[in-house]
């Protein structure tokens, strides 16, 4: 959440918004070759817990979480009889639960003294871009020919 009074040193910053999906207890499907990140809620309770606030590491969870919940699912095949009939499907049994790495960083005082000596010498996160983007940019793409040619002359 941003505060209502906005940032108390800088009067522009950049906000980055991601998209999330919080399900309830049932995880559902896994889709982990979608861009949009698919969590429960309990599962995101204990990542925020652990993350220290450190929004870094929680990107960093959420983009390579399908990846560690394949690690840690378990499968096994399930078959029966149904007269002369075999049935058999692989079914999920009990895993290890997830476990996420423990965030320290936003609680470090050593993150405070380089916030602190920051703002005392007048820096601002801008400062790490070499020029100065414009407030706006507006392509017209009515004025841009197709692949190949030449931009319409107007």
């Amino acid at each position: 959440m941003l505060p209502n009074e906005g940032h108390p040193y800088f009067e522009e910053f950049v906000v980055k918004l991601d998209f999330l999906v919080i399900t309830s207890d049932n995880s559902g499907m896994f889709f982990g070759d979608q861009s949009t990140h698919v969590v429960n809620f309990r599962t995101l309770e204990r990542l925020l817990r652990r993350s220290d606030g450190d929004m870094a590491l929680i990107q960093h969870v959420l983009r390579t979480y399908a990846e560690h919940a394949d690690e840690a699912l378990v499968t096994t095949m399930v078959e029966f009889q149904i007269g002369s009939l075999t049935v058999a499907y692989e079914a999920v049994s009990q895993s290890r639960l997830l476990e996420f790495p423990e965030g320290s960083w936003r609680n470090s005082p050593d993150r405070q003294a380089m916030i602190d000596e920051f703002i005392a010498q007048g820096a601002h996160p801008f400062d790490s871009f070499e020029h100065r983007s414009p407030d706006v940019i507006v392509i017209n793409e009515a004025k841009l020919g197709t692949a190949g040619q030449k931009p319409l002359k107007t």
